[in-house]
């Protein structure tokens, strides 16, 4: 992170100026969550050197945060979502401007998919994908890695928010974390770009969709009809966390994990040997 330098001058009034030139001309200081570059006289450049990731939050294969109800099956088997770990991320605020909130990284066994969850203005939303959609989101993000690096991303382009492409998830929400009775399943999730205050962040856009819970006959009509349109951004470190929990070995592990606290530690096979194997062969041959 770059902190804007003062400049200190023998007078009083070289203070005063150079404090006022400062104001005018130098970038806005950054903040530690937002990835900050210099912005170019004639170009849209940025420098990757700039972004602060610490590699000491990032969720590990041995580090993952278990959070569960203590029963792998119960879990497993049911509705409920396993939190495998935590990161943070951002949302949009009700009057505009971002908002960093705290997310989980979670399984739901239900529907064989994997994913996040957050608060979401009034609401609490999970955002889940399958196998398939949760290779293509992440894979989205490592290409923005490399346009960030390459200098290939534009503060012009009104498309930048799918850039991307294209992907499906199941979503749930409602009105607690603990309580998320509507649903919504194949939701079109756009994944792209976009600048906020002169930096760039990798997004997630879904659009309001029916709820199928009320669409379905499961919950009243008086219920919630529709979703709302979430926007989610993410620093380069904050996909870098998502990958590394989302990935196919992280989930593996988990689940390793899962049941060596329900069994405990076992082997993996069982050595058998006929009684022959063990016999000894004694050296029968005639001394001279």
């Amino acid at each position: 992170m770059k902190c804007i330098k003062k400049v200190v001058f023998v007078t009083a009034l070289s203070l005063v100026l150079a404090s006022c030139a400062s104001s005018k001309n130098e970038p806005v200081k950054s903040s530690e969550n937002e990835d900050s570059y210099e912005i170019p006289a004639f170009e849209d450049t940025y420098s990757d050197d700039n972004d602060d990731y610490d590699s000491s939050t990032e969720i590990s294969n041995k580090n993952i945060k278990k959070k569960s109800s203590g029963n792998f099956f119960k879990d497993l088997f049911s509705s409920n979502f396993i939190v495998m770990g935590d990161g943070s991320l951002f949302t949009t605020k009700v009057f505009g401007g971002l908002n960093q909130t705290a997310c989980d990284f979670v399984l739901y066994p239900k529907k064989d998919t994997a994913g996040f969850g957050s608060q979401y203005m009034a609401a609490y939303y999970y955002i889940t994908f399958d196998d398939q959609n949760r290779i293509n989101y992440t894979g989205a993000m490592n290409r923005y890695f490399k346009d960030f690096e390459n200098k290939k991303l534009s503060r012009d382009d009104r498309k930048s928010f799918k850039a991307y492409g294209k992907v499906n998830a199941y979503i749930r929400w409602g009105g607690i974390k603990s309580n998320t009775p509507y649903f919504a399943q194949k939701v079109p999730v756009l994944l792209g770009y976009k600048f906020v205050d002169n930096s760039p962040y990798f997004t997630i856009t879904i659009d309001s969709v029916p709820n199928e819970s009320v669409t379905e006959g499961i919950n009243d009509v008086s219920d919630v009809v529709f979703s709302t349109r979430l926007n989610y951004f993410f620093t380069k470190a904050q996909c870098r966390m998502a990958i590394d929990a989302l990935s196919k070995d992280s989930i593996e592990n988990f689940y390793q994990q899962y049941e060596r606290e329900l069994y405990g530690e076992y082997q993996s096979e069982d050595e058998y040997f006929d009684d022959s194997e063990d016999e000894e062969v004694e050296d029968v041959s005639d001394e001279e």
